[in-house]
């Protein structure tokens, strides 16, 4: 089975460590969800990879997240910085 992909939605860093960051849910009926990611996960691009080590707390993203199935971690499959952009075309 591959890869289950979330739709385009907006998270806020709440927290990081140097190899974790902490992310909020700011819409859908799970508002408010908090999740964390592994910074250095092995889906993860360096873009993607560059992006979370560079990040602010408080800083807003929209995210399209992703997990290889039961029990798995999540990852990040693609990330835009406008907290505006929601559309399901990926980004550049």
């Amino acid at each position: 089975m591959g890869a289950r992909l979330t739709k385009p939605a907006r998270f806020q860093l709440v927290d990081k460590q140097t190899n974790h960051v902490w992310l909020k849910l700011l819409e859908s009926r799970d508002a408010g969800m908090r999740l964390a990611i592994r910074v250095d996960h092995e889906n993860h691009d360096d873009k993607i990879e560059r992006t979370l080590r560079d990040a602010r707390v408080g800083q807003q993203f929209v995210l399209v997240l992703g997990d290889s199935g039961e029990g798995s971690e999540s990852y990040v499959d693609s990330v835009r910085r406008d907290p505006d952009d929601l559309s399901e075309t990926p980004p550049v």
